[in-house]
């Protein structure tokens, strides 16, 4: 990944509104992004945060796929996906 990298999502089943990536480096989240409800199939294009490269040239990010379990709940990690290489 890089800092120019926009990240295409597509939504393998229904996902409700309330669903958001959030990017960890090296066990420090460094940005989430809010996804809006995706049909199965839909898809969406997600720019990488700023956020994700401060301080480094290189490093690994994981990104956690979080769904809020109720209106009041605390965000759940449903999914942890990488890690993946970052150059900024």
């Amino acid at each position: 990944m890089r800092t120019d990298t926009i990240l295409l999502v597509r939504a393998d089943e229904q996902l409700p509104a309330g669903t958001s990536l959030r990017f960890v480096r090296r066990d420090d989240p460094r940005g989430q992004v809010a996804l809006a409800a995706l049909r199965s199939g839909q898809t969406a294009r997600i720019p990488l945060p700023h956020r994700v490269c401060d301080g480094v040239v290189r490093s690994e990010v994981q990104i956690e796929v979080l769904r809020k379990p109720n209106a009041s709940g605390a965000d759940q990690i449903v999914d942890t996906l990488g890690p993946y290489n970052l150059r900024c």
